[in-house]
């Protein structure tokens, strides 16, 4: 009552802060720090009233903890608050972005990838007291879950050892490997042995922070093929051959570097011919040998004296279409004369007479010309002996 009034504001040590006249009801002292401060009011009529302030410390402190330890990607984790202190409002900032400003006391977050510098922050506030804040930080790690993944290796042939290896990420460090529903291997290498066709295969793998995964494939075991160039075979010059691998579709390497299906060939010496076909690395060879041989060939000697064996003297025919075959002794007289003979007969040939009579024990002189069976002409000469 019996206002207005003089307001003084000091401090312990008696120093005056602020001094206010004419105050009518309500003064103000802005902006101090915590301590003990006095207040001295003199009314209109002299009467002083005296009044003692304390102004606390608003002590704040921001802590938290999380569960689990090991943090795994796509799993959920606990935040629990420990903060001390007159506490109006939560802040959660959780290093990735999502659910930022989370207000909950004791939030729960699912982290949906993986990184070692999750930097989570919970800041505490009063709102009475707008300065009035605190913060406490923690970087997290996130692992990565398992990815099964595996490698076969190549080629995938019937009848052979085939190899899965695993190659999951990031720790692997059990396996379980199934043919159907049969465990094959634990190791992180499964051998099988298929024939061709699809085959399924399946592993189940373990890493040694981040839980299980498991992986479903299929393996294509493909065939050898079968190969067959045909047998080796006679030709005579000028003469073509047409070869083919079969198997359609197939990766082809012959030996004359071609690499079609079919070649076709006009050899001009004998040659050994090759061919691989490759189905996916299943690689299958086989060989022709052709010989370029259109040809008379004769013995050089034949014993015409009545055992039945060698008593006429005649070619060897190779390819030969026909052709005239003579005989001469020494001293080129003409002993023996066939001509206008068919390649296909053998039967003809020189029994050892002139006239009906044996001739003598000698050397004696063969000429023979003719036409292979491509109308190219061949000849052959040269010497023999007689015995008896």
């Amino acid at each position: 009552v019996n206002g207005p009034y003089a307001v003084i504001w000091t401090d312990t040590a008696g120093n005056i802060l602020q001094a206010d006249s004419g105050v009518l009801d309500i003064d103000t002292l802005a902006n101090i720090p915590a301590g003990n401060y006095h207040l001295t009011v003199v009314n209109a009529i002299g009467c002083t009233f005296d009044y003692d302030y304390n102004v606390p410390v608003h002590s704040m402190a921001a802590d938290f903890t999380y569960a689990p330890d090991l943090i795994c990607e796509g799993s959920p984790v606990s935040f629990t608050n420990l903060s001390s202190g007159s506490i109006t409002r939560y802040g959660w900032n959780f290093g990735d972005d999502i659910n930022f400003g989370d207000t909950t006391e004791n939030p729960i977050h699912t982290y949906d990838q993986f990184g070692d510098s999750f930097m989570v922050v919970l800041t505490i506030h009063n709102d009475s007291f707008p300065d009035c804040e605190a913060s406490d930080t923690a970087f997290l790690e996130v692992h990565a879950n398992i990815v099964a993944q595996v490698v076969v290796d190549s080629p995938m042939c019937e009848g052979l050892f085939t190899f899965a290896r695993d190659k999951s990420e990031p720790h692997p460090i059990a396996w379980q490997w199934f043919d159907g529903d049969t465990i094959i291997s634990t190791d992180d290498v499964a051998k099988y042995k298929k024939p061709a066709g699809v085959h399924p295969i399946m592993l189940v793998v373990t890493d040694s922070l981040c839980g299980v995964d498991t992986l479903e494939d299929l393996i294509f075991v493909n065939e050898f093929p079968i190969v067959d160039i045909g047998l080796d075979t006679l030709l005579c010059p000028g003469e073509s051959i047409v070869l083919d691998a079969s198997n359609p579709g197939m990766t082809y390497l012959w030996s004359t570097g071609e690499n079609t299906q079919t070649i076709t060939l006009t050899p001009a010496v004998s040659t050994l011919i090759t061919v691989q076909v490759d189905n996916q690395g299943c690689v299958t060879e086989d060989t022709r040998f052709l010989e370029m041989n259109c040809s008379l060939n004769f013995p050089n000697a034949f014993t015409p004296n009545g055992d039945g064996i060698n008593e006429r003297f005649m070619p060897h025919l190779v390819n030969i279409d026909t052709y005239d075959f003579f005989i001469y002794n020494r001293w080129g007289q003409l002993l023996f004369s066939s001509t206008n003979n068919s390649g296909g007969d053998n039967s003809k040939g020189w029994d050892g007479t002139y006239n009906g009579v044996p001739q003598p024990i000698a050397v004696y002189v063969y000429y023979a010309q003719g036409v292979d069976i491509k109308g190219q002409p061949v000849k052959a000469e040269g010497f023999f002996t007689l015995l008896r």
